[in-house]
């Protein structure tokens, strides 16, 4: 774990050189039992691999099925996967073992939150906040299983209490304005996006949230908060994938968004929609060898409708240079389709542009896209 750790620190500072020898040395060191094997899995998890930790919890459980911190780990693991279903059988055990731990009750509550399980969810984060009413992720998430439940009222309530604590995160000013939208408070709403747009962020996500909030009037500042999140923590995902998307949708800069996401890459070599993306940019540069390694990657790492979309999209894009890609792009398409993502993009997306006269994609617009509105 240490081992792992430590080439997870080489990979941050930029050098996946030194990285590597010392993964291929981790690999070969003797995993001596089961509390090796939790923390190689923990290690795992902090750096965003779940699916790598995964077996290695098996290991333990198959040895001490009553360790409950392996259960617990476990849970968040499956969550991360989206895996509700086996995430909350893995924290019910958990909890089974060790019912004093409020953060198994805020994962579970999690995994139904996933799952639209609204009614669920809002019991979970009873569980996690009881004796300790100002636990801050149970007050939000309690929010949000509100919000979606349909119950903006007592949302604002949760979110009225967790703003007031004083670590509270700035992006819930962004929260509570949707909220208060939902509830008929345009002028709250407005007033809560301007206090998130004026506070200073305290913390990664925060930057985050605001730079997207600021992203379509401004993308110069959306950038620079995307920026602030990577000071605060230089393996942040969300903030790099912004931070592409920024450079290359709205500063129509997509060989920047291409660095950038080779960066995100070499942090996270097993996340496949950083693979996908910067694929899907590859191919608008003309790099068709290297969009198709890439999305290839993709597809092997993890092939979701989405990622399948991606796809699509890459080999609309190589079509332009080499025709025969046009029969893999609208097998990818159709597959998304089927399983039903991207309806709403057929009409809208540039990327599907180079299959526009073929009968086989005008009859999938007629199939399954949304039409588009007439509207000015």
């Amino acid at each position: 774990a240490v081992l792992q750790q430590r080439a997870f620190l080489e990979r941050l500072a930029g050098r996946p050189e030194r990285a590597v020898p010392i993964e291929e040395a981790a690999e070969k060191v003797p995993l001596r039992g089961s509390r090796d094997r939790l923390l190689l899995a923990m290690a795992y998890l902090e750096q965003e691999e779940p699916a790598r930790a995964l077996p290695l919890l098996e290991e333990v459980l198959q040895s001490e099925p009553r360790d409950a911190v392996a259960w617990f780990v476990r849970g968040v693991c499956q969550n991360d996967l989206n895996e509700p279903a086996r995430a909350e059988a893995s924290l019910t055990a958990s909890l089974a073992l060790r019912p004093d731990n409020p953060w198994a009750h805020h994962f579970r509550g999690i995994s139904h939150l996933s799952r639209g399980e609204w009614a669920l969810a809002e019991q979970e984060c009873d569980a996690a906040l009881q004796g300790q009413a100002s636990f801050l992720p149970a007050l939000v998430n309690r929010a949000l299983a509100r919000f979606q439940g349909g119950n903006p009222t007592a949302a604002l309530d949760d979110l009225d209490h967790a703003i007031t604590q004083p670590d509270a995160p700035t992006r819930l000013y962004f929260l509570r304005a949707q909220v208060r939208d939902q509830a008929g408070d345009p002028e709250g709403a407005q007033r809560d996006r301007e206090q998130g747009l004026r506070r200073q962020p305290n913390d990664e996500a925060s930057y985050v949230a605001r730079g997207v909030a600021l992203l379509a009037d401004n993308p110069d500042a959306a950038l620079a908060d995307f920026e602030a999140a990577l000071q605060m923590n230089p393996a942040s995902r969300d903030a790099l994938q912004n931070k592409a998307h920024v450079l290359s949708e709205r500063l129509h800069n997509p060989r920047a968004g291409v660095v950038v996401l080779d960066r995100a890459i070499t942090i996270h070599p097993r996340h496949a929609p950083l693979w996908a993306g910067r694929a899907v940019l590859q191919a608008r540069l003309g790099e068709r060898s290297e969009a198709i390694a890439g999305i290839t990657t993709a597809l092997e790492l993890g092939a979701s409708p989405e990622i399948g979309y991606q796809a699509a999209c890459v080999w609309a894009q190589t079509s332009r240079v080499q025709s025969d890609d046009r029969r893999m792009a609208l097998d990818h398409l159709t597959a998304a389709l089927q399983a039903g993502y991207g309806h709403d993009l057929l009409h809208s997306d540039p990327d599907l542009d180079p299959l526009g006269i073929d009968p086989e994609f005008q009859r999938l617009r007629d199939q399954f896209g949304a039409k588009p509105s007439s509207g000015g």
